[in-house]
């Protein structure tokens, strides 16, 4: 039984293809309304329109969070 037999059983390609379309968007969206984002992009040379595959996933500038342990004393 499936939840969402449509999305749980399409084919790789299609999956990929989906993905690809979401990245995309979201990318687009971030550059034009996130001003630290789109610095990030610029900073490594990225703009939305550069995203032609999934490969291209790992070249993005992500945020990463610092954590700092310091021991009570």
């Amino acid at each position: 039984m499936y939840w969402n037999s449509e999305a749980e059983c399409m084919s790789r390609d299609r999956l990929q293809e989906l993905q690809l379309k979401r990245l995309r968007k979201i990318v687009e969206r971030v550059y034009n309304n996130v001003p630290h984002y789109r610095r990030a992009f610029l900073a490594v040379g990225i703009e939305p329109g550069d995203i032609g595959s999934l490969k291209d996933l790992s070249g993005l500038p992500f945020t990463v969070k610092k954590v700092s342990w310091s021991s009570p004393h």
